[in-house]
């Protein structure tokens, strides 16, 4: 039976829920330290994550793309301008692109994961019925505490994924400024530009080159 797409929180208080401090759990505390102890070479994500939760790279396309790859002589579309300095900062960019794109794809295996335990814990109030009289308070006590952890457990694939999102947009904004800049677009056009929908599958969305194309300043431009 297929369920809206919002029914992956709908479990959720539309109030919020209040804050709770918790401490840093011992086994993601020794992760971070080892891993912390060299920072500079470490990879973005672990090649076995990788594996778990797929993620791809937005392939450079569009108008914009193209005056750059034919200025620097290049057969092929690159993934990065040739520019040094840009090439530089595009890799520090593709790392956190990474990072923020596996944890959506993490906060989405919690996402699909959490309402079928939040369902699990509501479908066990059936059996009290079988249970002795001194025994049902205890029995509704450990489905209410079992039902409230699996809401905030969604909560929190609610926030990681939002995080996520935001740190995957900031990210995709400043590679479209890279190639912007690289483009030989006049400002008044890379200005109308900057705010296009991000589709997750290309660099630049279909949107970007049909306004390209409504632009009479486009034609000489490009």
């Amino acid at each position: 039976m297929e369920e809206s797409s919002d029914s992956l929180f709908n479990v959720l208080s539309p109030l919020g829920l209040g804050k709770v401090a918790l401490p840093l759990h011992e086994g993601v505390a020794k992760i971070s330290k080892a891993l912390w102890e060299t920072p500079a070479s470490l990879a973005p994500i672990s090649k076995k994550a990788e594996c778990k939760y797929l993620y791809t790279h937005p392939a450079p396309n569009s108008l914009v793309v193209e005056p750059v790859n034919h200025r620097e002589r290049q057969s092929q579309p690159a993934l990065t301008p040739k520019n040094k300095d840009s090439r530089r900062l595009d890799s520090f960019r593709r790392k956190i692109y990474l990072s923020s794109s596996f944890q959506l794809r993490v906060a989405n295996h919690e996402a699909l994961l959490g309402p079928y335990e939040f369902n699990l814990w509501g479908s066990l109030p059936k059996f009290e019925d079988s249970l002795q009289d001194h025994d049902r308070k205890e029995f509704q006590a450990l489905v209410e505490e079992g039902a409230a952890d699996s809401r905030v457990s969604l909560q929190a694939a609610s926030d990681a994924a939002d995080m996520a999102t935001r740190s995957m947009a900031s990210v995709v904004s400043m590679k479209w400024a890279s190639w912007f800049l690289l483009s030989g677009l006049s400002s008044k056009v890379q200005s109308s530009m900057r705010n296009l929908p991000f589709d997750g599958k290309a660099l630049f969305a279909a949107k970007t080159d049909t306004r390209l194309h409504g632009m009479k300043e486009s034609r000489t431009t490009l």
